[in-house]
């Protein structure tokens, strides 16, 4: 009997847990070793760290010695940059690194001390996993690790249609031409766009219009060969250089359906052809310039395949007419017939994908099936195997990456709808997400809306607010990630208080008392350092219902309702002792939440002119200006947020025509997506919503109708990438 090791070659190990999990925590401590002050992680003097792409790190450290990323050994203190991609600044004494794919080799160093880092190397996903099987004597279970895909949308096309052309990879794709339907007469796209990995963006046109473009090369180095202009086949080709398209010797024959692969001084070509006329069966061999006839034909005529590789190394699969299954490979001297596809089909995506021993073939249409054909198949070079299915069919899409991630786009729409424009992303990998959610966390001891916050879900503050239906507050708790507990008071009572910082260094600014007219409107700031509130300095203009976010010694205070009873749109920084003056909104804005920094900083939401206006939108500021941001899919005031200015968290608020919103949605810098709603809609949460605690903040309080007050707290986790470990059973 053989052994695991001697069929896997990997032998059964034992952990006390599993190997490389994610998110993993590390506390950092400072000491001096007989050489000035070092790093120690978890105890040892500044070792190389190993932090795997794709997961995530936190890291908690002394605020005297703040932690940072670069790609330069000892940082800033030689002539280095802090290195940002993936990172999260939460606190004055937390920071979260995701670590990207290709993220080079990095250094942890103080910022404000110099020889006190090390190393961080950032290994690719760690494959040896995979199959790797370890007994987990915590779980008291076996344990391995396997590799699954998933499509994800993409970004979609600019110009919605399909029989689309492919060239290039994932992350620097081209669509060619393609077919408007329906849009007669001169069907034909003469479009051109360039795919980054996340979106799509106009290239230079086509000189011919044309569907059924085949396409070969890279994205700047392309060719478009033959096609249907929608009054004839024609034979034209082009080349494109990364901007704009120039005419090409003409093809060996007029065609549509036709297919190529390679590189375009090095390209395959032939296939396709003239319905209802002939198919042929030949190929030829362009180098960007003219044609060479290859001997010999393949085995099998068609029409609308799917072909990727090399000139010399190249897989052809399915295609019409008749639908067929046949698969042949072609080693740069003859064809070979392989294992057929598991069923009939033209029309396929997967040109661009892989190679000749790894294909994939995606959607496409098959007389075989009773229904759309959302599924995506893989060849080993042996063999083919089901992968996850489409969101949506497609069909005579684009496509263009590895076996193991690429995209697929365009497609006909069915009766007369104009063609499809979506992009479906297909990833597979031995890590999967931990899909970001809220959970139910400890009651407020005092019930109420509209206090200061403080810091994140498992050091958290609550100061102020009001009780229904106007019992201003001072009160003041902490929270610990499981339950609240009484802090020292506030020493004025107030709402629509603005907070910014963290539990040990927190910060209560502005809000109000509820005395009429102008005297309600207060100045006075405080400060909490972990124990006590003390008296900071006092804000230049009276106001309440603020954006305010940063730290106690670098935040930013935003718009707000003044006296009496006026929005206003006026910015103040803060340094730790006094206010000062910064740049003016672009609009005056009230209710609104925020996040960030001081230099880095986001207002969202709101209310706005005229007669206080449900806010949709967002404004990003460096500290000296305001420039405009995306906007919220719903509109709402009152509601709460947190995070940075390129991965912020909003939620809750009152939404039109007067609703308790539980709409979370999440911003990256660019634009906001939809996340998981709240339990209990609610709004009245702090006015600033500066939970300075990077992507991993809470909800507290709040009110709703019906039930004004509410004691509740939601606490959010962010969505991280997680090895996908499975135990192992009998079963």
């Amino acid at each position: 009997m053989s052994t695991y090791k001697q069929i896997f070659g990997k032998a059964i190990k034992s952990f006390t847990g599993d190997p490389n999990p994610s998110p993993i925590t590390y506390t950092v401590t400072v000491a001096n070793p007989g050489a000035g002050n070092r790093y120690y992680i978890d105890g040892v003097l500044t070792p190389t760290l190993e932090l795997y792409e794709g997961n995530t790190y936190i890291f908690n450290y002394p605020s005297g010695h703040p932690f940072k990323f670069s790609t330069t050994s000892n940082g800033t203190h030689s002539g280095g940059s802090e290195y940002t991609a993936g990172v999260t600044h939460n606190s004055s004494t937390q920071v979260t690194i995701v670590v990207q794919t290709g993220a080079p080799t990095l250094y942890y160093y103080c910022s404000l001390h110099s020889n006190m880092g090390a190393t961080a190397l950032t290994p690719a996903a760690d494959a040896s996993y995979e199959g790797q099987i370890w007994y987990n004597e915590t779980l008291g279970k076996f344990r391995s690790v396997v590799m699954s895909g998933a499509f994800s949308s993409g970004g979609s096309l600019n110009v919605g249609r399909y029989a689309i052309g492919s060239a290039g990879t994932f992350t620097a794709g081209l669509a060619i031409g393609g077919d408007l339907f329906p849009s007669p007469p001169g069907r034909g796209s003469n479009s051109t766009e360039e795919y980054n990995g996340t979106s799509w963006a106009t290239g230079g046109n086509l000189g011919t219009s044309a569907s059924w473009r085949a396409g070969a090369g890279t994205q700047t180095a392309a060719s478009g060969t033959a096609g249907n202009n929608y009054s004839s086949y024609i034979s034209t080709s082009e080349n494109y250089d990364g901007s704009s398209w120039t005419s090409a010797t003409s093809a060996p024959y007029a065609a549509e359906g036709s297919v190529s692969t390679g590189s375009r001084p090095a390209s395959i070509w032939g296939g396709g052809g003239s319905p209802p006329g002939a198919y042929p069966n030949t190929f030829f061999y362009g180098d960007g310039e003219g044609w060479t006839a290859i001997t010999g034909s393949n085995n099998s005529a068609r029409y609308a395949a799917v072909f990727t590789g090399t000139q010399t190394a190249a897989l052809l699969t399915g295609g019409h007419t008749p639908q067929s299954s046949n698969t042949e490979s072609w080693d740069g001297s003859s064809w070979s017939n392989e294992t057929a596809f598991p069923r009939v089909f033209a029309n396929g995506g997967g040109n661009r994908v892989g190679t000749n021993t790894s294909g994939v073939v995606v959607g496409g249409t098959s007389t075989a099936l009773p229904s759309q054909n959302l599924s995506s198949t893989h060849w080993d070079g042996t063999a083919w195997a089901a992968d996850a299915s489409l969101s949506v069919l497609k069909t005579s899409s684009t496509s263009a990456g590895t076996q193991n991630q690429y995209y697929v786009a365009g497609a006909p729409n069915p009766g007369s709808a104009p063609g499809r424009a979506n992009t479906e992303e297909y990833e597979k990998t031995i890590y999967s997400p931990v899909a970001a959610t809220w959970s139910s966390g400890g009651n407020l001891n005092t019930a109420r809306h509209n206090g200061a916050v403080s810091g994140g879900k498992t050091a958290g503050l609550y100061a102020g607010g009001k009780v229904y239906p106007n019992s201003f507050q001072n009160a003041s708790e902490e929270y610990d990630g499981t339950s609240w507990a009484e802090g020292n008071n506030l020493g004025t009572a107030r709402s629509g208080v603005g907070g910014a910082g963290t539990q040990t260094a927190g910060l209560a600014a502005g809000g109000t008392n509820g005395a009429p007219g102008s005297t309600g409107v207060q100045t006075a700031t405080e400060e909490y350092g972990g124990t006590s509130w003390t008296a900071g300095g006092a804000l230049s203009t009276a106001r309440m219902n603020t954006s305010t976010a940063g730290l106690q010694t670098a935040a930013f205070l935003a718009g707000g309702i003044g006296s009496p009873n006026s929005l206003v749109d006026t910015v103040e920084h803060y340094d730790g002792s006094s206010w000062t003056s910064g740049t003016a909104m672009p609009v005056v804005r009230s209710n609104s939440a925020a996040a960030g920094t001081q230099t880095a900083g986001l207002a969202f939401g709101g209310y706005v002119p005229p007669s206080y206006a449900y806010a949709n939108t967002a404004v990003e500021y460096d500290g000296e200006g305001w420039t405009a941001g995306g906007s919220l899919s719903v509109a709402r005031e009152s509601l709460g947020g947190f995070g940075s200015q390129t991965n912020a968290v909003a939620f809750g608020g009152t939404s039109p025509p007067n609703t308790n919103s539980t709409s979370t949605e999440l911003y990256n810098g660019t634009s906001w997506s939809t996340a998981p709603n709240l339990a209990t809609g609610r709004t009245g949460f702090s006015p600033s919503g500066s939970y300075n605690s990077g992507t991993d903040g809470f909800a507290a309080g709040g009110s709703q109708q019906g039930n004004p007050m509410n004691a509740q707290t939601e606490e959010w986790s962010s969505e991280v990438i997680a090895l996908d470990y499975k135990s192992i059973s009998s079963s």
